[in-house]
């Protein structure tokens, strides 16, 4: 073989190479949301007084009526730091709830917090991009549309890291856009101002520091570039965990559907947290019958409110096919640390296993939830997943109003879903 056609095999084995490469390559993508780290935890304290005080069952790592103790948050650093990811997504809510202290002790732990998620990242060398919460801010979800200290402490935090456009969103109202890859973009919103509780908010004001019509144009914009959008929102669509009300304000929930149906073929998926539940809410077209858009919403990793393991997720991007392609739910289980004196985050599971779907996409999510609706396994192997290892009991009303919340996202639709299965 004469060196023309060695050189000629050396470039065809090449470009298979590549395209292999290109085939299977994945994004993986670590998340984690509702830390709510209690800087006043103390080991041996009292639960009914949020384990800061007096002598009762607080463990070393955590106490089910109680917020996160600095050591276990170190944990989860620790764990991820070593976890194979390529970009690290934060869902908001650094701060413990019933915060006991002023707005200035406030902002100096939150940038405590994010600084050692900037650490952790920078140490690793991968992108970190996160959205606010309702209890980043003090006092809990009153967040103003407009120029403050808390949005300037965020500004300053990555004036390294973002554009100035960012920074500049970020200071007008904790809102940004960047670009990711060679292809995809991240849109990190305020959802905090559109919620109900954010008496901040004139109820008037349909358009929040500008935000909403800024986010029509950064997806307008990805539309014409042809690129692949993550939201993340602290807030998900829909209802709350097993209730008849919704989280954001019905005028900005209603919004919102619109802006994910209009640009859904963008949208790789919207990313959110706050109900402390594993879960996901659809977004379909105009007349129901097309899925367009999945919310995923991802656990906490507090103990507190819904009393599920602390938790956190890798989930992997296909860059090929520009698809979720699985994840993976890590947990510990907080007795078991506080018996025997350290922490082990495991495989608790990952969809592919669990839901026998090898692509996580509005139409796969759309047919997972037709089997759980005529399938009881199927509703099961769910519901054993919505708290991470805790496991509560879902009788006949409680499947009818969780399968209504997973499919209707407006409020008029939801209602008309409930009202017709009691």
């Amino acid at each position: 073989m004469n060196n023309l056609n060695k050189n000629i095999l050396q470039i065809k084995y090449f470009l298979v190479f590549l395209f292999l490469f290109k085939i299977c390559y994945s994004t993986k993508i670590g998340i984690l949301s509702d830390t709510h780290w209690d800087y006043w935890y103390q080991n041996g304290a009292d639960a009914d007084k949020m384990c800061r005080s007096g002598k009762g069952k607080a463990g070393e790592f955590g106490y089910s009526k109680c917020d996160t103790p600095l050591i276990m948050l170190q944990s989860i650093e620790t764990f991820l730091y070593y976890e194979d990811i390529d970009v690290f997504f934060y869902l908001g809510d650094a701060l413990p709830h019933k915060f006991p202290d002023t707005n200035q002790t406030a902002l100096q732990l939150v940038k405590y917090f994010y600084s050692s998620l900037i650490n952790l990242t920078n140490e690793k060398g991968i992108p970190f991009f996160w959205t606010l919460g309702n209890t980043d801010y003090e006092p809990d979800g009153q967040m103003p549309a407009q120029k403050n200290s808390f949005y300037y402490l965020f500004a300053d935090l990555f004036q390294n890291k973002f554009s100035k456009d960012s920074l500049l969103s970020i200071q007008k109202g904790g809102y940004y856009t960047e670009k990711f890859g060679s292809n995809q973009r991240i849109i990190s919103i305020n959802s905090v101002m559109l919620m109900e509780e954010d008496q901040a908010i004139n109820l008037t004001n349909q358009n929040p520091a500008d935000m909403l019509t800024w986010l029509d144009q950064i997806l307008s914009e990805a539309e014409i570039n042809n690129e692949k959008v993550w939201i993340l929102t602290h807030v998900p669509l829909g209802a709350k965990f097993q209730s008849k009300h919704f989280t954001y304000r019905d005028d900005f929930n209603e919004l919102l559907v619109k802006i994910y149906q209009k640009y859904y073929k963008n949208i790789i998926a919207v990313i959110s947290g706050h109900l402390h539940i594993d879960s996901f809410r659809l977004i379909y077209d105009t007349t129901h019958t097309q899925p367009l858009v999945v919310n995923f919403i991802c656990p906490a990793s507090t103990y507190y409110v819904m009393k599920s393991y602390p938790s956190y997720r890798v989930l992997n991007y296909n860059d090929s096919n520009e698809e979720i392609s699985n994840w993976i739910q890590f947990v510990s289980d907080t007795e078991q640390d506080n018996s025997q004196g350290f922490v082990n985050f495991y495989n608790y599971y990952d969809t592919k296993t669990s839901y026998g779907i090898n692509l996580l996409t509005p139409k796969t999510i759309h047919t997972l939830l037709n089997e759980m609706k005529e399938n009881q396994d199927y509703f099961q192997s769910y519901w054993n997943n919505v708290h991470e290892g805790i496991n509560y009991d879902c009788d006949s009303s409680c499947e009818s109003l969780e399968l209504c919340a997973l499919e209707y996202c407006l409020y008029q639709e939801f209602e008309i879903c409930r009202n017709s299965t009691f």
